[in-house]
């Protein structure tokens, strides 16, 4: 039994606004959805907003890359379609360098050395990259506006709210504020998603598999160069500096914005589980230092300053047996999750694949709510 009064109501309130949950209140709002996006925070679209580098220019915040596969380019003309972004894909040869014996020069791949993450990176050794006339912060930056007052930063979700069905019903703001919802989108991180559930609606089981789940934790450093290091602006695959648990970093130079700045964006890969480690994570914040002054012995000569962003859950897929490929949990209605953590894609393709898969899941429920009772929704 529901003990709260509801003080607002909608048709889906979706929690997080990152990108995931900016593209589900956006292709919902598109269906003349009432929706709430709610974020505690006072920033929207998380990770994906914009650094000035100076001289009114601004680049991505963290390495983004999305390989040419063909699967990849049919979901962004989906995301682009099904939203007017009108963004523009264009393919391009794309062939990864590394560093060896003293030289520059193509990457064939990692022999016998291959790193435990590989399949988190292998997307990124295709022939071919895709390019996006917009960049990232500016796609976020349209979603933001598109939903206006449909966003409530600094609004923290307490708890997820359930009848006596264990259907979702709505969500409490802040401890008292109860919103109704015909429906809830979870859209952030796996183990913030435990803390907002009721102990009795998942098994001790699948609490402990979402408080730990096997994923991966990107390690980004942004470095600001005041000087050209490079002109090839190809991936890099850098490895080899010592031979210890931390896999090689990826990264790759900027086109320079002057001749006193060049940007270069670099990234490797830890454990979710070793993500609260500051001392792990500043050990491989300095291997990525050393295997770039390998191969560019001048990059840190001149005073160069540096952006860390770590991204829990950045790589990898969470997968249960009691999740269904929709994003919602078997036993639970009402509740979807779309999360980026639940996709098999790679990078920014995590987010966009499930938003769309869990909105288009939620679409048809409710057509067929309607067909079957018209009075339901």
């Amino acid at each position: 039994m529901i003990k709260y009064k509801p003080q607002k109501t909608f048709d889906v309130i979706i929690i997080g606004a990152g990108l995931s949950g900016l593209i589900c209140a956006s292709l919902l709002k598109k269906q003349n959805l009432k929706v709430a996006l709610v974020e505690s925070q006072n920033l929207a679209g998380h990770s994906h907003h914009q650094v000035q580098i100076g001289n009114g220019n601004y680049v991505d915040n963290t390495l983004r890359w999305i390989g040419g596969q063909p699967s990849y380019l049919e979901l962004l003309e989906l995301f682009n379609n099904a939203l007017d972004l009108n963004l523009e894909f264009t393919k391009k040869p794309s062939i990864p360098v590394t560093y060896d014996n003293g030289k520059i020069k193509s990457f064939h791949g990692f022999g016998k050395t291959t790193p435990s993450f590989y399949d988190q990176i292998s997307s990124f050794f295709n022939s071919e990259e895709i390019e996006i006339n917009k960049k990232w912060y500016e796609i976020v930056d349209q979603l933001i506006k598109f939903l206006d007052l449909d966003l409530y930063k600094q609004h923290l979700v307490s708890e997820i709210i359930f009848n006596d069905s264990s259907a979702a019903q709505g969500v409490l703001i802040n401890g008292q504020h109860y919103w109704q919802a015909s429906d809830v989108i979870f859209s952030g991180q796996p183990a913030d998603f435990v803390s907002l559930m009721p102990e009795s609606k998942l098994t001790p089981r699948m609490r402990q598999h979402f408080k730990r789940p096997k994923l991966w934790t990107l390690v980004c450093v942004d470095f600001f160069h005041p000087q050209i290091i490079s002109n090839s602006l190809e991936l890099h695959v850098l490895d080899g500096t010592t031979n210890d648990e931390f896999g090689p970093c990826l990264g790759r130079f900027e086109a320079a914005a002057s001749k006193d700045l060049q940007v270069s964006q670099w990234m490797t890969l830890i454990p979710d589980e070793d993500a609260d480690d500051n001392e792990i994570i500043a050990h491989a914040i300095k291997k990525i230092k050393k295997q770039i002054k390998r191969a560019y012995p001048e990059t840190f000569n001149a005073h160069t300053t540096e952006r860390i962003v770590v991204i829990p859950s950045g790589a990898g897929r969470l997968q249960d047996s009691q999740l269904k490929s929709s994003g919602q949990i078997k036993g639970l209605d009402h509740l979807w999750l779309s999360g980026a953590a639940l996709s098999d894609k790679a990078g920014v393709l995590r987010p966009i694949d499930q938003a769309l898969s869990v909105v288009n899941a939620l679409i048809e429920h409710k057509s067929k709510l309607t067909e079957s009772n018209p009075q339901t929704l």
